[in-house]
């Protein structure tokens, strides 16, 4: 199962089945933020899209995750995960893999 990085250009391809795994983490603190927040941090380059696909089945997990940069750091922070295949050991490790190639060493979910 591939994970995929969903640049802002390509997000109107794959939000149609992106914000409704994102909605569900939503749901969980709906004080937090909602689904037009996030569709806004994407597409300006806030946030990040990560989605999975399983074969046969396409798209069945998707993750929002922003970067806070410090002076001498950069953390890494997975805002918002949804979806069946969040839930798999391998997948949290693709994601966190992700996250530490684009220079974030430290985590938080």
């Amino acid at each position: 199962m591939p994970l995929h990085y969903i640049p802002p250009h390509q997000l109107p391809t794959v939000w149609s089945v992106a914000a409704p795994l994102l909605q569900k983490s939503i749901d969980t603190e709906p004080d937090f933020i909602t689904i037009e927040q996030v569709e806004y941090a994407l597409r300006i380059g806030k946030m990040f899209l990560l989605v999975w696909e399983e074969p046969n089945e396409g798209i069945t997990g998707a993750a929002a995750v922003e970067f806070i940069d410090y002076p001498r750091y950069r953390v890494g922070h997975g805002a918002l995960l949804g979806g069946k295949s969040i839930v798999k050991p391998h997948v949290l490790e693709e994601v966190v893999a992700w996250m530490k190639s684009h220079g974030s060493p430290v985590l938080v979910s």
